[in-house]
């Protein structure tokens, strides 16, 4: 799909990138709030970027680490199992990958127009379609395996 559907240069950054390397580039465009301290040297933007990374993270129960353990190759391939497969797709991603895909999508994901220029533009609605289709197979930490079926009179796990 990449090839076929992405940008070259957004194709190129998911196949060379972890996850963590969007994370600082969509924190980066985030709009900031302003604060009072206007003859900082240092920019209060930059200075409360890597604690408001952390709170974010914290509030979704996603470790620092994980983010630079996932590639974007592998949110990608992640991405269209879940539009495709639905809940079945729980039972081949981790729940740890889902706490990801849920922080990226709820932070960053907007219903806009996607840009075919700009990585961030691109991700936003990329992620807002993720999000919708983590919406979809609720909740996340009910893995589609503990779900029992009667088959031909036989229970059976699935």
């Amino acid at each position: 799909y990449l090839s076929a559907e992405w940008p070259p240069e957004i194709a190129e950054f998911v196949k060379s990138h972890r996850v963590i390397d969007l994370v600082h580039r969509l924190m980066e465009a985030r709009p900031q709030e302003q604060t009072d301290r206007h003859d900082c040297q240092i920019n209060p933007v930059q200075a409360s970027y890597p604690t408001q990374l952390e709170d974010l993270l914290s509030n979704h129960e996603v470790c620092p680490d994980s983010l630079n353990n996932c590639s974007m190759l592998q949110m990608v391939s992640d991405w269209y199992c879940i539009r495709q497969a639905g809940h079945m797709a729980k039972h081949h991603i981790h729940l740890d990958k889902l706490k990801i895909y849920e922080f990226l999508s709820q932070e960053f994901g907007k219903d806009t127009k996607a840009s075919r220029d700009d990585l961030v533009k691109f991700m936003g609605p990329f992620l807002a379609i993720l999000r919708q289709a983590l919406d979809a197979i609720r909740p996340l930490d009910k893995l589609v395996s503990t779900d029992v079926v009667t088959l031909h009179g036989n229970k059976q796990t699935i």
